[in-house]
């Protein structure tokens, strides 16, 4: 009897032990799995990580689930491994966002094909299939707007709208490089050279052009009518403008002489242009003789801290002989000339142009400029002893006779070279104004 109740205490505390044992564990699971949650709502495509299982922070937790390999929208149960107890969780993954669709306004003619669906989607945003809805165009002129609606397969529908533009194309091709033409008679040109014909839509397109009313053996001022079309047969027809000029004409009055002035008049050129000019009409003098004739001035001198001089106008200012000295304007130069030869005309005042006619008919004509027909500027001012007139000396003063011409140069006797010289016209019509136009010659 003793031994029974021995044996029933001893099953009872190993029942207890047992029980506490059971307890202790499901106490155990139950802490641990108030850390576990039981379901997951996580959106497609969405990433996941093994702190969306717990809640708050748990330490050694492992799951038996690829986080690089995302499921399809659907319930699945995944295992939670938490110091040795495992807890199942059911993870749902849904599809809730709209796709997101990107389009653009469409133009086209009333000529082309009216546009797909398709052709107004720029991008479409959506992880799942999806279906595009048909579309209702009209052919007709004008703007229209359509919706282009997306539904994916569960049921989320994303939209956006769009304008298509219907235009008739009734615009001709534009010409370029129909510039106005200039030639010569009986030269010919390229007259498609540097010409296109540009349609908004098809971009170059052929021309063609007529030019038979155009005779370029009579000068006067013709027109060229250019034509192009493009393929719908929208065309364009543009007059051209060509003047035919007479072949262009040299002046030149040959075997006119020309003197060097160095070195025996380094300042002279006034004098040596003089010369050459009586030497053409065939005038006995020397060179000597027109630069003793020449009246003569002081050459700028101070006195007192100020600058006085001679006046050209009037008078040579310095010596012609002398390195150092100026020069002399026309009116002391006509002096000397009609000493040896009357008659000679003084034209100051008057324009290139009508100097170059005075030659054009045979008549050299002895004019003021600068020295190789450079640009110069004052350069010294003085006051005049004789009169008390301030004089203001621009460098570089040079005198040459005009001999020929053609329309973009001159030719002259240059006495500074001792050469005939050819120089820019405009150039020379520039230094020839700045120093006053002055301009002398004889009749005959």
């Amino acid at each position: 009897m003793k031994k029974k109740v021995v044996s029933f205490i001893l099953v009872c505390f190993l029942l207890l032990i047992l029980i506490g044992f059971l307890f202790f564990k499901l106490f155990k699971r139950m802490n641990l799995g108030s850390f576990i949650k039981k379901e997951i709502i996580v959106e497609l495509g969405n990433s996941l990580s093994i702190q969306d299982f717990v809640n708050g922070a748990v330490e050694g937790v492992s799951v038996d689930f690829d986080f690089n390999s995302f499921p399809q929208v659907g319930e699945y149960f995944v295992n939670v491994f938490v110091k040795e107890e495992e807890f199942q969780v059911k993870l749902i993954v849904v599809d809730t966002v709209s796709p997101k669709i990107e389009t653009t306004d469409l133009f086209i003619y009333m000529d082309e094909e009216l546009p797909k669906v398709s052709d107004f989607i720029v991008s479409i945003e959506e992880k799942s299939d999806y279906t595009i809805s048909d579309i209702f165009l009209e052919k007709k002129i004008g703007m229209q707007e359509v919706e282009i609606v997306i539904v994916d397969e569960y049921g989320n529908v994303g939209s956006s709208k769009a304008k298509l533009f219907i235009e008739k194309d009734e615009d001709p091709p534009v010409f370029d490089g129909l510039s106005f033409l200039s030639i010569a008679v009986g030269e010919k040109l390229d007259l498609s050279y540097g010409v296109t014909a540009i349609d908004k839509r098809f971009g170059k397109v052929d021309f063609s052009y007529d030019d038979r009313q155009v005779n370029y053996g009579v000068p006067g001022t013709y027109f060229i009518s250019y034509y192009a079309e493009d393929p719908l047969g929208n065309a364009s027809s543009v007059l051209r403008t060509i003047e035919i000029k007479e072949k262009e004409k040299t002046y030149f009055i040959p075997s006119f002489p020309t003197f060097h002035q160095y070195p025996d008049y380094p300042n002279g050129c006034e004098s040596v242009a003089l010369y050459n000019l009586l030497n053409f009409y065939n005038v006995s003098v020397s060179m000597e003789e027109i630069v003793n004739k020449l009246r003569k001035g002081y050459g700028p001198f101070l006195k007192n801290g100020i600058l006085y001089g001679g006046n050209p106008e009037v008078e040579f200012v310095g010596d012609p002989r002398n390195p150092h000295g100026y020069g002399v304007f026309q009116k002391p130069i006509i002096d000397v000339a009609n000493y040896f030869k009357k008659g000679i005309i003084d034209f100051t005042g008057h324009s290139l142009d009508d100097v170059l006619e005075i030659v054009k008919q045979g008549i050299p004509v002895q004019v003021w400029g600068s020295i190789q027909n450079l640009d110069t500027k004052v350069c010294a001012s003085w006051i005049d002893v004789s009169s008390g007139k301030s004089i203001d000396w621009i460098c570089n003063l040079h005198s040459v006779v005009v001999i020929g011409f053609h329309s973009k140069s001159v030719f002259v006797s240059d006495s500074y070279t001792g050469r005939i010289e050819e120089y820019n016209l405009v150039q020379f019509e520039k230094m020839y104004n700045l120093f006053g136009r002055r301009a002398i010659y004889y009749k005959d």
